[in-house]
């Protein structure tokens, strides 16, 4: 039997020398900083469900998006995989406001980022991305992670590429090109 894949988008949304974080409310990553994103959903496009995410999360609305990651997780204990599209974003508008999935929302210098209080992950991708890098890889869990029952990183694989090409219908392998 195959194991179900939840294709999912974060937003890195960064202003100077800093980015925007929340502690999520609810779900995988309660407790933790984190940016906004969630789920596709049927027929919505990567970039649609970054915007949305975003917008519902926190009320700010993107004017652009740059692809720069793709990373797939995967836990020991069975449980849902994700393929995790992630995007920089450096041009928005609006206010932001907390919601019922998102609180306390705050601005992190890039160089001291809470990452004891984040996804132990956020750690080996967010500072590539936050230098410009584009990064594609997978990392294994012990388990999902919330703040109460962190999970443990047992496996990572990550790689500077050169460009992303996002998957097209529901293929679960972008292509790539190797930097």
């Amino acid at each position: 039997m195959k194991k179900s894949v939840s294709r999912q988008t974060v937003c890195v949304i960064r202003k100077d020398n800093q980015i925007l974080l929340a502690k999520k409310t609810r779900k995988l990553g309660k407790g933790f900083w984190n940016g906004p994103g969630g789920k596709v959903e049927v027929g919505e496009s990567l970039e649609a469900c970054a915007i949305r995410e975003t917008q519902e999360e926190s009320g700010l609305e993107i004017k652009n998006l740059i692809t720069v990651g793709v990373i797939t997780f995967e836990f020991k204990d069975k449980s849902q995989s994700v393929l995790l599209h992630i995007f920089l974003v450096d041009d928005f508008a609006g206010e932001v406001v907390e919601t019922d999935q998102m609180e306390e929302w705050k601005w992190f210098d890039v160089d001291k980022l809470p990452f004891q209080d984040m996804w132990a992950d956020d750690e080996l991708w967010l500072p590539k991305v936050l230098e410009g890098k584009k990064i594609m890889g997978k990392i294994v869990f012990d388990h999902p992670s919330t703040k109460e029952n962190v999970g443990k990183i047992i496996e990572s694989n990550l790689e500077n590429v050169t460009e992303l090409i996002q998957e097209k219908n529901s293929e679960l392998k972008p292509q790539i090109k190797i930097k």
